[in-house]
């Protein structure tokens, strides 16, 4: 479940040992990289769904220029009217974003909750009209404009490090990469903000990538 292929192929990330082994470094120079993966089809039109990972800040998120993407599902050129899931923004905050809405009122954190070469697990669940973000299991912030999955999703994939199209990368490492066509519970998000993900997967969860 997850099979990320290599989106820049002159530039390969690096495997390290932080986060049980399975972590992988992307942007540590001024070389963009990146990884995309094919959009699991269960998501479109989807009403609830939610998109995690753990995630080690390795530098400034704003340093490549604003609206940055950690881990989104977007399609080429990562437009932020189009992006769905986390970005780091010019302002040092990080955003789960819903699709297709304005660059405004969405939930948010400061960027000092994560802090450098930290690990930190994050987790945003919309449910209708919900938006949720989560830090290691436990709430942020909440909004309440989010909106369903397109109904075609063409075009979109999964994308982690930058941009579909390697633009705005982000300096970080990264694992256990979740997306999910469910509102998972909060227990659930406190469960699996503490472990790998091992098979069984549970309901709901539709791409997993332990990296």
């Amino acid at each position: 479940m997850g099979n990320f292929t290599q989106s820049i192929s002159s530039r390969r990330p690096v495997v390290v040992g932080t986060l049980s082994d399975y972590a992988v470094e992307f942007n540590v120079s001024a070389n963009p990289q990146h990884l995309s993966a094919p959009l699991p089809a269960d998501l479109e039109g989807a009403t609830n769904y939610a998109i995690g990972l753990w995630v080690v800040r390795l530098g400034d998120f704003n340093s490549f220029g604003s609206h940055n993407p950690l881990f989104q599902i977007g399609v080429a050129g990562g437009s932020t009217t189009t992006g769905v899931g986390f970005s780091a923004h010019q302002n040092e905050n990080v955003r789960f974003s819903p699709p297709n809405v304005a660059t405004t009122n969405m939930p948010e954190i400061p960027v000092a909750l994560l802090p450098i070469d930290t690990p930190v697990h994050l987790m945003g669940v919309c449910e209708g009209s919900a938006m949720r973000l989560y830090v290691d299991g436990q709430l942020q912030d909440s909004t309440s404009n989010g909106g369903p999955m397109p109904a075609d999703m063409s075009g979109y994939a999964v994308n982690i490090g930058a941009a579909q199209d390697g633009e705005r990368p982000v300096p970080m490492r990264a694992s256990n990469l979740q997306v999910w066509n469910i509102a998972p519970t909060e227990q659930q998000i406190q469960d699996l903000a503490m472990k790998r993900i091992s098979s069984p997967f549970p309901t709901g969860l539709v791409f997993y990538a332990p990296m």
